[in-house]
């Protein structure tokens, strides 16, 4: 699973050592006259895309509260996932711990009294 979530940044990492390359050597090189402004401009734009995309599309890749999933073909409640029932059985399993815990300490007191 490490590998597939680190594959992303090893694809990004391709174009990125070109880009770098590249904007060096146009911009930066050993003689001649250097432009670093405009080579660090370039990498601001390519830079800023991401940001801007995400919040153009943000209806898209956001899940809202009646959408289906798509992974398992049900409505979930992005907003509000204790609910009633989930609630309920959270109380009945702490209860039943706590009765558990109860009984096993009247075990061991009644086992030190014999």
């Amino acid at each position: 699973y490490m590998a597939i979530t680190n594959a992303p940044l090893f694809l990004a990492k391709l174009p990125v050592g070109y880009l770098s390359g590249h904007l060096l050597q146009k911009y930066c090189p050993e003689t001649g006259p250097r432009n670093s402004q405009i080579m660090w401009l370039i990498i601001g734009l390519v830079t800023i895309t991401s940001p801007i995309m995400m919040t153009l599309c943000y209806n898209y890749i956001s899940n809202t509260n009646d959408e289906e999933c798509e992974m398992c073909s049900r409505k979930h409640d992005v907003q509000d996932d204790t609910t009633e029932e989930s609630m309920r059985l959270e109380y009945e399993t702490e209860i039943e711990y706590e009765n558990h815990d109860v009984q096993d300490d009247a075990k061991e007191e009644s086992m030190r009294l014999e």
